[in-house]
């Protein structure tokens, strides 16, 4: 369950990011375009992605990570299927022995959280990350793709028998 949009713009009245008038016309234009308070916010860059990242963080109760300050193993990414974390915005970026961190649009999504325990035998460590923040890391998966790609093709392009076990 994402963040209700009330209870986001009383935390930003609250900390002072915003004041009433202007709040009122940022949740006017979420309702136009049928989208969150929190999509507004990211979408137009109106704060900081780690200010205001923080500031919801806070509300659900996890921590925040900013993905683009991590870099994601191969690996990890193998943890997720590319089509779930597309579609349920979730990106493991760390491991340890016993936990896993994942980064999740709805940290309260516990169905997930449940599933990748049982599936990796590991904690779960749910962190806030903005949709778009998960949208960028998730282009690894898509260079990781491409670059096995090539790497295939060149291997057939040196041996042309290889082709027919493409």
């Amino acid at each position: 369950m994402s963040i209700d949009d009330q209870k986001l713009g009383q935390a930003l009245l609250d900390s002072k990011f915003l004041n009433k008038k202007t709040l009122a016309g940022f949740v006017s234009n979420a309702k136009s375009k049928n989208i969150s308070l929190e999509d507004v916010f990211f979408e137009r860059e109106i704060f900081p992605e780690s200010k205001l990242g923080a500031l919801i963080a806070e509300l659900y109760g996890v921590p925040f990570v900013k993905l683009s300050d991590k870099n994601i193993s191969e690996p990890l990414l193998r943890i997720v299927p590319y089509a779930l974390a597309s579609s349920q915005y979730v990106i493991p970026f760390e491991r340890t022995s016993h936990e896993l961190s994942v980064a999740l649009n709805d940290p309260h999504n516990y169905e997930l959280t449940s599933f990748l325990e049982k599936k990796t035998g590991l904690a779960v460590k749910p962190f806030y990350a903005n949709k778009r923040s998960i949208k960028a890391a998730l282009k690894v998966y898509n260079r990781n793709v491409n670059e096995q790609f090539t790497k295939l093709l060149k291997s057939a392009l040196k041996d042309p028998t290889k082709i027919e076990s493409l």
